[in-house]
């Protein structure tokens, strides 16, 4: 049971993490396309 929450605990961190990582990717995206060249 513990083992299966562990797992689930983990799993919804790295979705977390992906989804951070995704809106700074865009953010970046965003801010170099913003930028005057």
């Amino acid at each position: 049971m513990s083992l299966l929450f562990k797992r689930m605990f983990m799993d919804w961190k790295f979705m977390i993490d992906s989804l951070k990582r995704l809106l700074d990717f865009l953010g970046m995206e965003r801010l170099s396309l913003n930028r005057p060249v």
